[in-house]
Parts: structure tokens; sequence; C-alpha cells
């Protein structure tokens, strides 16, 4: 169905090549900037692409499809830093499309337009955008997710029903949290004319989720759980314990900071006296179907909130992503903001703030403050030179390939994915995070031990040397970046 058209408050027939430029803008800009003012990959990049190197159905930082894509990313593009970045933001522009697919379900252009843009508010799709991480990746399959599932309970085909239980079951193999939508198939049914055939479609979609995510719920059940289990528990506190009711309030209380650009876009829809022309809605939208799209985006918040209350684990990233692609859809729908020339103006002005600070704020933080600070930022950590630098003497001392390298996920990751070797990082020399590396053929091969001498001195650190005691440390490794000294220890295990 088509929503109806606010005619009277601009050029309705522009609304859509308008979002379509502010798009390009988007993708251009956080393209652009992050290769221009970085000189490293990420962290997150850095640390999945030495797990995705493995090809296994799951690590102990969670599902594997991110760390898949961006190993891909690695052996078709290699390690220049623009594909990383250009693949987040299309993430990020098809999620602004499905937004607005939905939208127009509901309302007009203009109110379709202010329910995308109001994604462009999220923390998540800005400063943190740069990095194709889970929560990147979950926003266009949470999106796709509730197109289509508002499409099959008014459509009642199949097809739909089979689309929303592959982008729930992809969406569960990029992030835990994707899960949180199940509470809304539990609930959506209940808005439906056709009670019983939503239902049905209900089943549908969630055996398809299953049956996709099944080998991988098969590689928790083969020990992979005790690793995730494992890792949480190092950080988290129960509920009750030393957490307490913080525990719950602070996460989100960070998360709703996060999201405070959000909510000066809404505002700017919101906060005046109603003077101007509300948001037509289609004749052809029912209550339930309004129902449907606040069920997108109040339901799995809550279900994560449950989740937190019963189980008394922290929500780390589950309320990130895709958590807030319906929020400004719920706004415009719930609110009916009203539409005026001067109101449009005031809204994009607004999001213009919005959207141009972080891209300030982000230059700034890597150019000026990278002379300013003291603190290490890792986005100019000297990664391929240390990498080089490190196989080059491998091979000059062994004279054969690198095909392990030991020690922390930031430092080892760096080495495995800037060596042209592309070895084997072996995290912590803890077999229990990598269990798919083999011991006697690490002996046979031999790897590097790696190490920040800031951090941990001179020597080979205890949790190295333990593993590889005959090792033999070479010397210090020492790289200079502008006004900073990286002193990086290494050793030889043969």
């Amino acid at each position: 169905m088509t929503g109806a058209t606010s005619s009277r408050v601009g050029t309705v027939d522009n609304v859509p090549r308008l979002l379509a430029g502010l798009s390009l803008l988007h993708l251009l800009i956080w393209t652009a900037v992050p290769t221009l003012v970085t000189t490293n990959a990420p962290f997150e990049v850095v640390r999945a692409v030495a797990y995705g190197h493995e090809w296994q159905m799951g690590y102990r930082t969670g599902p594997p499809l991110v760390p898949w894509l961006l190993e891909g990313i690695v052996e078709l593009a290699g390690t220049r830093l623009w594909p990383f970045f250009l693949s987040a933001q299309l993430c990020l522009v098809f999620t602004f499309v499905i937004v607005w697919k939905l939208a127009r379900r509901f309302c007009g252009p203009w109110g379709a337009f202010a329910a995308v843009l109001a994604v462009e508010g999220v923390y998540f799709a800005s400063n943190a955008s740069p990095e194709l991480n889970p929560s990147v990746v979950q926003m266009p399959l949470a999106a796709l997710f509730g197109w289509r599932l508002h499409g099959a309970l008014v459509g009642k085909r199949m097809i739909d029903w089979i689309i929303v239980g592959l982008s729930l079951g992809l969406g569960l193999w990029a992030s835990y949290s994707m899960a949180a939508y199940v509470a809304v198939l539990a609930v959506v049914p209940w808005f439906s004319r056709w009670r019983g055939l939503s239902w049905a479609g209900v089943g549908l979609a969630t055996a398809v989720a299953a049956a996709l995510i099944l080998p991988h719920v098969a590689w928790l059940a083969d020990g992979g759980l005790d690793q995730i289990v494992g890792r949480v528990g190092e950080h988290r506190h129960p509920i009750g314990g030393q957490a307490g009711v913080g525990g719950i309030a602070l996460p989100i209380l960070g998360r709703l900071l996060a999201t405070l650009p959000f909510w000066l876009i809404a505002a700017t829809l919101l906060a005046w006296h109603r003077h101007g022309i509300a948001i037509e809605r289609s004749s052809e939208v029912s209550d339930a179907d309004r129902n449907v799209a606040l069920a997108l985006a109040i339901c799995p918040v809550v279900a994560l909130v449950v989740f937190v209350g019963i189980t008394g684990r922290g929500f780390d990233r589950m309320l990130d992503g895709g958590i807030w692609c319906f929020m400004g859809l719920a706004i415009v729908i719930g609110w009916r903001p009203v539409i005026s020339a001067e109101r449009v103006r005031w809204f994009g002005l607004s999001w213009a703030f919005v959207f141009l600070l972080p891209v300030f704020s982000f230059t700034m933080t890597h150019t000026v403050g990278l002379l300013l600070s003291k603190r290490e930022l890792k986005a100019h950590f000297p990664g391929a030179l240390v990498a080089r630098t490190v196989t080059d003497e491998w091979r000059r001392l062994s004279g054969r390939p690198l095909r392990y390298v030991v020690g922390s996920g930031w430092l080892a990751g760096n080495v495995g994915l800037y060596s042209p070797d592309r070895p084997t990082v072996f995290v912590r020399a803890d077999p229990r995070r990598n269990p798919w590396v083999d011991l006697h053929d690490l002996a046979e091969d031999g790897a590097v031990l790696i190490w920040s001498v800031e951090k941990d001195g001179a020597d080979i650190p205890e949790e190295l040397s333990r593993v590889f005691p005959a090792a033999v440390r070479q010397p210090v490794i020492e790289v200079h970046v502008l006004s900073r000294r990286y002193e990086i220890g290494w050793a030889m295990a043969r």
C-alpha cells in the first residue's frame, strides 16, 4: 500500500531524490573521512579478521557472520582501509532505504523522510559506523525483518514470511541481540485480522530462522557456549551482586545518551505549536498496522531489559544497532507531527547539525587529537610496519613463511591482518580461545610471540612463556609515529 502525500509542503516528488542524495552524501563522507584521517584498521576489524581467517562456525566473540565478511573483504580487496568503511556505509544506506519503504506504508513522503533521517541521529550510524561491527551489520537485517513482516501480515504471502525468517536467521549470525525480535513475532499476530494465517506464518518464519542458525547452535552445543559464557563472566557481574540495579540502569542510560542526536532531530517535529499540516496517513492503514510499527520499535528493547533482569548479564552491545531502526517511525506515527515549510527548514538544519558534528568530531579526534593526546589512538597504530618488520625478520632467521603469531588480539591481530603470510593468530596462547589451533602443527612450524613493552615489560609475558618456555627473545622493535614511540617486544618459538 502507499501512504498519502503531503503535497502542500515542499515538493513531494523531490523527497525520494532528496533522500537518495543525502544517503549518497552519508556514504561518501563516512567512507572518505575515515580513509583520509586514519592509517590503521579499527580495533573491531583487526580482532574480527583474526578470527574470521579461520572460518569457524563461531568464535569467543560470538556469531561468525561479521568475521567472515571482513575476512572476505581482505581476500578480495586486500588490507586497504576504504573497503572496510565502504562496506559499513552500504549497510547503513540499505537500512535507510528499507526504513523508507516501511514508513511509506503509514505516512506521506515527508513523514517517511523524517523516520529515515532520525536513524542518522543514532550514534551507531555515525561515529561508530566506520567499524563493520555486529551492530552495523544487524541494522539492515533488522530493517528488512520489519518491512517484510508488515508485508506478510497485510499481504498474507508465504514468501514474505520466508524472508522474515531469513532476515531473522541472518541477523542471529551477526548478533545474538537479534533474538529480541522474536518478541515482535510473539506479539504482532494479535494485531492481524487473519490471526490463524499470521500464526502459521510466524511458525514458518521461526522454522526458517531456526534452520538457518542450526549450524551455529550445533557449535554452541559442542563447546562454543562455554567460550562465550566464560568471556562474558570475565567482565560482568550478576544482578543483585556488585552490579545491582545499575547493571540494568547504567547501560540503558548510556544507550539513551548515545541517541541524544536522534531526539534532537525528533524535537524539531514534536516540540512546537501545531501550526501547519499534520502528516497525512493513508486511509488504507489501520490501527493494527500502526501497532505493528510500534511493536517493532518497543518490543525488542523491552525483551532485552527482561533478559538482563532474568539472567543478570550486562547489555554489552545488545542495545546497539538494529534496536533503534524503527524509533523514528514510531515517533512519526505515534505523535503525528505537524509539517510546515518552517518546520521542514528547522528539521533540515537539525539533521545537518547532527550529521556534521560527528564528522567534525571524528576528524578532529584523528588529526588534532593525535597531536595533543598522549594516549594511544589505535586508528594510527603502525600495524602494517610492525607486521612487515616481524615477518621479514622471521623469514630471514627461519627461512620459511610465518604460520603462527601469538599475543593479544590487537597486536597479534595486526600481524595476522597485515603480514603478507597471513598467519593464524593464537590469541594469548590460550587454546580455549582458539580451539582450531593445532598445537602439534604449531610446534613443527614455529611461531612469533609479540607483546607491548610499555604494558608488559621487555621480557616475554608469563602467559606466553608458560606455553613457549624455549622461545628466544629478539631485539625490541621501535617505531615512531609523529610524537609517539611504540616499543614492540617479540620472540621466536621454533
